[in-house]
This record gives C-alpha cells, sequence and structure tokens, in this order.
C-alpha cells in the first residue's frame, strides 16, 4: 500500500480491510468458477435450490435443462468477471484510500443488492436471497471499518485519471 505505513494504526486498519476484500473477491471467483462448471455438468446436483425454487427436485430434459445450464454459465462467469474487477480495485485503489473505489464499490452495491435480492425473493429463490446478503455484508464491512481513513484525499487523487 503505497504512501501509507503499515506499522500505524490507520495502515494496520486498512491492510487488514484491503486484505478482506481482497478473500470476498477470490471467493467470488471461485464460486463464480463453480457456476460455471456446473452449468456444464450434463447432471445437476440433487436438492440444488435453485432447481427446487422452479422446479421441485429434479430440471425438466429438454431446453428447460440447456437453458439452466447456459444461464449458470453465464451467472457465473459475471461473478467471476465483478471478482476479478473488486480484486484489482481493493488491490490497488482502495488500499490507496482513492475515495472513488470507496464510492464506486458503494454505488454498485447500492444497486445491485436491492434489483437482484428482490427479485430472487420474488421468484422464492431464498438461497439467493441469503447468499446476497452474505456477500453485501462481506463486502460492506471494509468500507465502515475503513471509513475515517477515507475523509481526504490522498495526493489530490479523489477522481480516476481520464
Amino acid at each position: 500500500m503505497m504512501g501509507i505505513s503499515e506499522t500505524t494504526p490507520e495502515g494496520k486498519t486498512l491492510r487488514f480491510w484491503t486484505r478482506w476484500l481482497l478473500v470476498v473477491s477470490v471467493l467470488m471467483v471461485v464460486l463464480g468458477l463453480f457456476m460455471v462448471v456446473l452449468g456444464f455438468l450434463p447432471e445437476k446436483p440433487e436438492g440444488d435450490p435453485i432447481i427446487q425454487a422452479f422446479w421441485g427436485a429434479k430440471l425438466p430434459a429438454g431446453p428447460t435443462a440447456a437453458f439452466f445450464s447456459w444461464m449458470f454459465a453465464v451467472w457465473g462467469s459475471t461473478m467471476v468477471g465483478w471478482g476479478v474487477t473488486l480484486f484489482y480495485v481493493a488491490r490497488y485503489a482502495f488500499a490507496q484510500k482513492l475515495r472513488w473505489a470507496r464510492r464506486g464499490l458503494l454505488v454498485s452495491l447500492a444497486l445491485w443488492y436491492p434489483i437482484d435480492t428482490l427479485a430472487s425473493a420474488f421468484f422464492g429463490v431464498w438461497f439467493n436471497v441469503g447468499l446476497n446478503t452474505t456477500f453485501l455484508l462481506l463486502a460492506l464491512a471494509p468500507v465502515v471499518g475503513t471509513w475515517r481513513h477515507f475523509s481526504a484525499d490522498v495526493g489530490g487523487a479523489s477522481k480516476p485519471e481520464a
């Protein structure tokens, strides 16, 4: 973390929460890759909470199964992309206390969480409501934990360069 002594309390706090975000981002990538693999499996695991929410015990064969597989592969690859983006924002901009990184994280969470979670609740996919809430809390914890450290611009860089 450039410009911040890791021996000060502020530096230790920022390092802890930056590493926390890095772990969260890696978990997102791993979960996304798992979803992609799941999408390509010919037989879906028994007890899948999304299959249960829409079809009960077993996924119907044919076009429905193909759509489910495609949807999981695309959803998983989106998670991989978001996890990689979060990794780089956390590793570089968040670690440098650049306010645009904190704002970007907050705006993306504020848009993603209610839309995804309300849609999941509407369709009765309660597993996803729980998963969303878990990721929201894991991503918000570093923002709350470092809030006072972002109160001033670092090196005058509060906005990304063009």
